[in-house]
């Protein structure tokens, strides 16, 4: 990390840059483009894993009914949609991380591509999703994608507990995602 503030392409008297590696130091002017390149489009990537966690949230009730009219399980289609959202999480927040290392190196140019990135990223995918705390920083912008309680396609059941509620071809089949339990007469009898 260079503690100097930031430094600029120009000057040969800085040290080399490392790109994520101690062993991949950008020496000229070519690998400095590349992981320029690759550091707009990691910025860009995570505006796109948020955009795709969120239609992954809002479609999960059809997506469940589906599964379910097809002769599967609601809570293994559940369970499937929850480790689908935890792995874009995943990888959200390691793109994200990894940009907060790329803009620790104080590098101008490599932090006006992070910038660049995630500002690309939001005007392509994420510019008319609704606005809510925490999405300004990109190590911090799983907060700014609704989690699956605070979508409207999780319920609150008698006892409190989140359940997720589909319709299959007319009869309501309703999973209690907590506690693996299914309602419903054709889901009952699948189960």
């Amino acid at each position: 990390m260079y503690m100097d503030g930031f430094a600029g392409w120009s000057d040969p008297n800085q040290p080399c840059v490392a790109f994520l590696h101690r062993d991949a130091a950008l020496t000229t002017p070519w690998l400095m483009v590349c992981a320029l390149a690759c550091t707009v489009a990691m910025g860009t990537s995570v505006e796109y894993l948020a955009s795709v966690r969120r239609w992954r949230v809002a479609t999960q009730d059809a997506a469940i009914a589906g599964y379910v009219e097809c002769g599967g399980s609601a809570v293994t289609a559940a369970r499937v949609i929850r480790a689908q959202i935890l792995f874009l999480y995943l990888v959200q927040v390691a793109a994200g991380y990894l940009l907060m290392l790329i803009s620790m190196t104080y590098h101008a140019v490599l932090f006006a591509g992070v910038v660049g990135g995630l500002v690309m990223g939001h005007a392509m995918f994420n510019v008319s999703a609704p606005v809510v705390a925490g999405g300004a920083s990109a190590c911090c912008q799983h907060v700014a994608t609704p989690s699956l309680a605070c979508t409207g396609g999780a319920a609150k059941d008698g006892d409190g507990d989140a359940s997720i509620s589909s319709i299959d071809s007319g009869d309501a089949v309703e999973v209690d995602v907590m506690n693996g339990h299914v309602h419903g007469d054709k889901a009952a009898a699948r189960v």
